[in-house]
């Protein structure tokens, strides 16, 4: 699924988000939004429908969110629209029909303690659904259900656990919610497609002893949790990069890592079984984003937008292009955002305690 760095973190991350100091930009900054896959072979971001991603920026006018997206084979203007205010999280998924994307946000609503999911349909109309509360992790653009419509979800933790609620179809006369407890205070949550037929729940973190790094994924919201330990300890330190989907030719998806170290930014791509297949250093930093851009690779590649430069990455055949850059914060159909607005209750630290801050799932 198509995944993005993009809108930064709000003032300051993603993915989206996992921690790119590039994505420390604080114009539009919504919120650090991670990588995704794209479930089926259907391309992900295609408004013109010619079976490639097209480019989407979103830039901040005033109060108001503005929408640009170019074609891929048209390089015309698709949408250019205002939907959404600056302190709003983008949602941009196929929320009512496969291969159809639908501008969306969620915005968070201290009075009435909720987070509200909002999207422009066809005709302008807007639909508004409640998920989640100020605080929550939300997760938006999997496809768990396999039917090619997206599903939202936000995490939240609960005591030593993560608590994940999810709304399959939201917008849709058939929602349903599911709600399941999966990972722990510390992990990386995120999803991806193993077998190329639904997107899987899972999470990225250090085992119970911190002596491994470990991947860990449900079938299916509530099948068989498979656990991978071949990864390397160093992507559970430190700045913990938050891992992203990246779509194979066969519809399965691979895993990524960006990393940057101020002034240039590192992927790294693995298989599932921790097998890493591509490494790339990009230079400079801003925002990464994944999407079908290229027309003579197979599966998804990885685009990274600085201040100067957009750079697209083949990760079939391991090179490198430099399209015209996109107008605005480069933005992807795959969002895991942090919402503002949580109370967070701490301890009174004792004389020699020293206070520590709560990992972002």
């Amino acid at each position: 699924m198509v995944c993005t760095f993009a809108l930064a973190q709000r003032y300051g991350i993603f993915h989206r988000r996992m921690k790119i100091s590039s994505l420390k930009m604080a114009m539009l900054i919504l919120c650090l939004t991670i990588m995704g896959s794209t479930v089926h072979a259907e391309t992900q971001n295609d408004f013109d429908g010619d079976g490639r991603s097209d480019y989407t920026g979103v830039t901040v006018s005033g109060n108001d969110l503005l929408w640009q997206n170019t074609g891929s084979t048209s390089g015309q203007h698709e949408i250019d629209d205002a939907f959404g205010i600056s302190t709003d999280v983008v949602t941009l998924a196929d929320w009512f029909s496969a291969g159809a994307p639908t501008l969306g946000t969620v915005r968070t609503n201290l009075t009435d303690n909720a987070l509200v999911w909002r999207v422009q349909e066809a005709d302008q109309r807007i639909s508004t659904e409640n998920l989640g509360k100020p605080g929550d992790l939300i997760v938006s653009g999997a496809d768990f259900d396999g039917n090619g419509i997206a599903d939202a979800a936000v995490v939240r933790q609960v005591g030593k656990k993560l608590r994940w609620s999810i709304r399959l179809n939201m917008f849709t006369s058939e929602a349903t919610t599911k709600q399941l407890k999966f990972g722990k205070v510390g992990d990386r949550v995120f999803f991806f497609s193993p077998d190329g037929e639904h997107d899987d729940i899972a999470v990225f973190g250090l085992t119970s002893n911190g002596k491994r790094a470990q991947l860990q994924y449900r079938d299916g919201l509530g099948g068989k949790v498979t656990k991978i330990r071949k990864f390397s300890k160093k992507l559970a330190q430190g700045t913990r990069p938050r891992p992203f989907p990246i779509q194979s030719e066969d519809g399965t998806d691979l895993i990524g890592f960006a990393t940057d170290d101020g002034i240039d930014t590192t992927v790294q791509i693995f298989t599932v079984d921790g097998t890493r297949t591509n490494h790339v250093t990009l230079n400079g930093t801003g925002t990464l984003f994944v999407g079908d851009y290229l027309p003579d690779s197979a599966g998804e590649e990885v685009a990274l937008q600085t201040a100067s430069k957009l750079f697209v990455y083949s990760v079939d055949n391991d090179e490198l292009e430099t399209p015209t850059k996109v107008s605005g914060t480069p933005v992807d159909q795959i969002n895991i955002a942090q919402t503002m607005g949580a109370v967070v209750p701490t301890a009174v630290p004792t004389a020699t305690a020293t206070p520590t801050a709560t990992p972002t799932p």
